[in-house]
């Protein structure tokens, strides 16, 4: 699982009480950051301007080396210091990285990144670094991309996720028999979940959530179901381990160009 560890800037300590949590379920932990949340004065407390406030539209994969540098190093001493351990991987908000991000990953040694979307970088108007059936490459000696699982349906490719249009066009059954047809080369399945997917939306309160949706949970448990059919589910720290036993053999290599 992926936290926005970012957000502790808005709600402090209450950010480490649920990865806490999710640790103490037994699930794996990863870091998650929207940059966009950190409010202007921690940016001046860095020395810096907060980002989006020098260029309309500015995301995380324009920031400069400066930029990335002081948001990666502060997060992950910081997830350091609540779980214990460095993140093994980083997802950066919206999947966006740059390779300032990709050498800061490899300064403070986060080895796995989990950033290419396919349908997200052609919405993004850029080229995708790699086909669709293809999830796992480096981006450098030391890092390694494992991307997210993309479903071409009848009004594009999308993302794996829930909510998602799937049903719509195809099952959920038909679209993971698929994937495992795949060669083990190609990388595993990498499915996408908002934790407020489960939960219940009312049309009108803005963002705001009604407690968990048994509907909507009752349906990820039976997708759950069916992929333990084609697959063994992992983590991203066992799948670290993975990789560097030569498990998915050689891995091409990508450099970002921005």
């Amino acid at each position: 699982m992926f936290l926005d560890i970012a957000e502790s800037t808005l709600y402090g300590d209450q950010i480490a009480e649920v990865g806490k949590y999710i640790l103490d379920r037994g699930h794996d932990l990863q870091l998650h950051l929207h940059p966009e949340v950190i409010p202007e004065d921690i940016w001046q407390s860095w020395g810096l301007c907060k980002p989006e406030q020098k260029r309309n539209g500015y995301r995380l994969d324009s920031y400069t080396y400066e930029e990335a540098k002081v948001v990666m190093w502060y997060f992950c001493e910081m997830f350091e210091s609540w779980f214990g351990r460095l993140p093994v991987s980083f997802r950066g908000g919206a999947f966006r990285t740059n390779r300032n991000f990709v050498r800061m990953q490899e300064e403070i040694g986060v080895p796995l990144s989990s950033n290419h979307s396919y349908s997200n970088y052609v919405n993004q108007r850029k080229e995708p670094l790699q086909s669709l059936e293809k999830t796992l490459f480096r981006w450098s000696k030391d890092v390694v991309e494992v991307g997210v699982s993309q479903v071409v349906q009848e009004d594009g490719v999308k993302v794996m996720a829930i909510p998602s249009s799937i049903e719509k066009t195809a099952s959920w059954r038909a679209v993971l028999a698929n994937e495992a047809k795949k060669p083990v080369c190609s990388g595993p399945v990498v499915f996408l979940l908002h934790s407020w997917s489960l939960l219940n939306y009312s049309p009108g309160k803005g963002r705001f959530f009604d407690g968990v949706s048994e509907y909507r949970a009752a349906k990820l448990e039976k997708i759950c179901e069916i992929a333990s059919e084609f697959f063994d589910c992992t983590n991203f720290t066992s799948l670290n381990s993975d990789i560097n036993a030569g498990v998915f053999g050689e891995l091409e290599t990508h450099y970002l160009e921005y």
